[in-house]
């Protein structure tokens, strides 16, 4: 039995990136090994994908010594478990993984691009970052990127050789459940308990944002656009469903003053049932700086629910201005109240363009498709670092 070991830098990673996937390629005959950080997602993890798991507390700033502790920790694992297939996802774990996969000579050597973190850093620490990506991607045998606009981007800038990147399938790291995001399977007690928490009222247009209050998610530009589209339109409510991480990337004080303070804004913490809340909003708003392929915009147009988002790569591989609702240029507050107060006034056209961009998740992305298309890729890999 083949053995597959899973990395990210924290067990949240595991939890909602790769929901399902270890426990697909345990039936399809491989033992699989997960590892990541400690949390409390842990335990649901072990349980739901039935794979040993292993901790190992990285961390997701940089902390060289720490690095270091893990780096090492990871290597004694590997020489222990003896994987023929390392597969690493976020930025720590890939670099630590992959360097430890190295260095033990693991045959296998995957890491998932999702997202780009210098793509917002400035100066040194720009620098930096680019330089621990290319010191993954060189340690990798094979790195696939998880958008088509991801993989142009990296192209262009030349991080690793084009013979070395790839993608599988259409795209995304784990694709999404159809099943599960289609508005027959919500009943009508999600339904109304969504309605509850956001106190609905009927000619209420509420416009959903999903995700981590952070600055990289657009959130103050969200807010100033927010504040300029209520002036003209009352009847708009801005729902924010997603957790504060202030000690990564805070939002400035200004902000957090419009989240505290404004009467058209409904704040609820993390829900794992954000399918209930989509099938209930008019709109889905994402402003994300930099992104690989958000599973929230997937998710979304496979329940028919119209999106704007900014203009990124990764976001483009799902929405198009013809599509869905639109798309608006990045730290464009005034770009993104003119596309959102189209959805508005166009409802009709805008619900149209959804219906189109729901056939088109469903049929490319289904998350049944990729794990069979990523089995196969671990197939191929396997048998080419095994032959003579």
């Amino acid at each position: 039995m083949p053995k597959l070991m899973r990395i990210t830098t924290a067990a949240m990673a595991l939890k909602h990136l790769l929901k399902g996937q270890p426990a697909f390629m345990r039936q399809q005959g491989w033992e699989v090994v997960l590892v990541s950080a400690d949390g409390p997602e842990k335990k649901e993890v072990e349980l739901r994908e039935g794979c040993r798991y292993e901790v190992v507390n990285m961390r997701r700033d940089i902390a060289p010594l720490a690095d270091l502790q893990h780096l090492w920790q990871l290597v004694q694992l590997m020489r222990r478990e003896r994987p023929q297939i390392v597969h690493t996802h976020t930025p720590k774990a890939g670099l630590l993984g992959m360097l430890a996969a190295w260095y033990t000579g693991v045959p296998v050597r995957l890491h998932t691009i999702a997202g780009l973190r210098y793509m917002t850093a400035t100066g040194w620490q720009r620098q930096l970052l680019i330089a621990m990506e290319k010191l993954t991607y060189r340690m990798a045998t094979q790195v696939y990127a998880n958008s088509r606009g991801i993989y142009q981007y990296v192209q262009a800038a030349r991080l690793l050789p084009a013979s070395k990147l790839d993608i599988i399938g259409h795209g995304s790291s784990n694709g999404i459940d159809t099943r599960l995001f289609d508005r027959s399977a919500i009943s009508a007690e999600r339904l109304a308990a969504a309605r509850r928490q956001l106190d609905y009222r009927e000619g209420i247009f509420y416009t959903l944002v999903v995700g981590r209050i952070v600055r990289d998610k657009g959130i103050e530009d969200i807010l100033a656009a927010f504040e300029q589209l209520y002036s003209r339109h009352p009847q708009v409510r801005l729902v924010l469903i997603g957790a504060y991480e202030p000690h990564l990337d805070p939002i400035g004080e200004a902000a957090q003053r419009v989240l505290q303070t404004h009467p058209g804004i409904i704040q609820l913490p993390w829900s794992p049932d954000v399918a209930a809340f989509m099938a209930t909003a008019q709109l889905l708003l994402h402003a994300s700086y930099r992104e690989g392929l958000p599973n929230v915009l997937l998710e979304a147009a496979s329940l028919g629910c119209p999106i704007i988002c900014s203009r990124i790569p990764g976001n483009t591989d799902v929405v198009t201005d013809e599509s869905a609702g639109g798309l608006f240029d990045v730290k464009s507050p005034a770009q993104l109240v003119l596309v959102w107060e189209q959805c508005i006034v166009e409802v009709a056209a805008t619900a149209a363009k959804a219906e189109r961009l729901q056939q088109y998740v469903r049929t490319h992305f289904d998350r049944q498709q990729l794990h069979m298309a990523l089995h196969q890729a671990y197939l191929a890999h396997l048998a080419a670092a095994t032959q003579p």
